[in-house]
Order: C-alpha cells, then sequence, then structure tokens
C-alpha cells in the first residue's frame, strides 16, 4: 500500500489545523490509493469501492471542519479515516443483507402461495 508515511501525516495535520478547506484536497489525494486497497481487502465489491472512499473522506472532512485544530494536531488521521471507512463497509453490507433477505423472503411467500393455490385446485 503506497500511504504517506508519518511524517508527512503531521506535516498534514498541521496544514490542515489551519486551513481545512485549502489543504484537503491534497491530503484525499495522498490516502485515496491506499484507502482505496483498504476497502477492498475488506472483501468489498468493486462497484462500491469508489462510493465507500468517497463516504469515508466526506466524514472525515466534515470532522475535520467541526474540530479545533489542537485535535487535528494531536489525532492519528489515518486510523481514523480507516475506522470509517470499515463502518462505511459495515453499513453497505448490512444493506446487502437485508436486500437479500427481503428477496429471499418475497420468493418464499410467492412459493408457499403457489404451493397454497395448487392445494385449492385439488
Amino acid at each position: 500500500m503506497d500511504q504517506p508515511s508519518d511524517n508527512q501525516e503531521g506535516i498534514f495535520k498541521g496544514l490542515l489545523a489551519e486551513d481545512v478547506d485549502r489543504n484537503f484536497p491534497a491530503f484525499a489525494r495522498a490516502y485515496e490509493a491506499a484507502l482505496r486497497s483498504y476497502i477492498i481487502g475488506m472483501g468489498v465489491h468493486s462497484s462500491d469501492v469508489e462510493d465507500i472512499a468517497h463516504e469515508a473522506l466526506i466524514r472525515v472532512r466534515f470532522w475535520l471542519k467541526d474540530s479545533y485544530p489542537q485535535k487535528i494536531r494531536t489525532s492519528n488521521l489515518k486510523s481514523y479515516l480507516y475506522r470509517i471507512a470499515e463502518n462505511c463497509v459495515r453499513v453497505k453490507q448490512k444493506e446487502y443483507r437485508m436486500r437479500y433477505d427481503r428477496s429471499q423472503f418475497h420468493d418464499f411467500v410467492i412459493a408457499e402461495a403457489c404451493s397454497f393455490d395448487e392445494l385449492l385446485d385439488e
């Protein structure tokens, strides 16, 4: 995984503490490839990787905007970004499970209705 070093993260902390709006795009570009690799490693479908990475970066940006400069300087940005990405993956997986469970339930109901109709026809 090609990601910024600890020294570079320290530089990003300082820059982001000064001005999130101006410096966040560079932070996002620096972590984007490593973040995607991390998400792929969690077994996410390739069509969802970009959406999850984007969502995680958006959430980090909102958090940075709401944080005091000192909190930004002392935080572990990489760890926080990856934790948010994990949560986004879990939400996506839960959505898939719910959708799959509903479709199975729907198939079961249809099959049972057909069986019931067959019994009535006899």
